[in-house]
């Protein structure tokens, strides 16, 4: 399983999951649970070291300490979920942000060329965070903050202008 995580360390919530399949609500139990248990070996990491590599859970957690843990019998072993990798990704403070994947009990940890491949991609997503926030600035900026789906009133820009910059906004191409 691949997902994206959102945590706010100060509240102990999870601001934002959303899973490889474009499911993103999140469980308010299965959260609350996650809390009372965790976090995770790898968000404490993360939280303590400003560390963003990518790392998997047995690089900080010996596999026999880990299946002991409360974590683990309670919250992740019901899911089958026994090996875990996350890549961390720039964050305001008190909050951690990152890609991760899951491995079902059976399979094998993930090897150190995985990780490599993540950190490989760290910069592409990257960018395509750094485009989707300029997207929703566009639509901000064209659009009245009330709701409304009218243009904003914009003396700078002609009709044409103002067509090309909804365009940008909603991710359209040169092409």
């Amino acid at each position: 399983d691949l997902s994206y995580q959102e945590l706010d360390l100060p509240t102990q919530r999870t601001t934002a999951v959303v899973w490889a399949d474009g499911d993103d609500e999140l469980d308010k139990v299965q959260d609350a649970l996650y809390w009372s248990l965790g976090p995770c070996p790898i968000a404490r990491y993360r939280a303590s070291t400003g560390d963003n590599s990518a790392v998997r859970l047995s690089d900080l957690i010996d596999w026999h300490h880990y299946l002991d843990q409360p974590l683990y019998r309670d919250y992740f072993l019901p899911d089958r979920v026994d090996h875990m990798v996350d890549l961390g990704m720039p964050a305001p403070a008190g909050q951690l942000r990152s890609y991760f994947l899951l491995r079902r009990t059976g399979e094998s940890d993930f090897s150190d060329r995985d990780r490599t491949v993540l950190e490989m991609l760290r910069p592409h997503l990257a960018r395509v965070e750094m485009e989707a926030a300029l997207r929703r600035q566009l639509s901000e900026a064209l659009h009245v903050q009330d709701g409304d789906d009218e243009p904003a009133p914009s003396a700078k820009l002609t009709a044409r202008e103002h067509e090309i910059v909804q365009l940008v906004a909603e991710g359209k191409t040169n092409a």
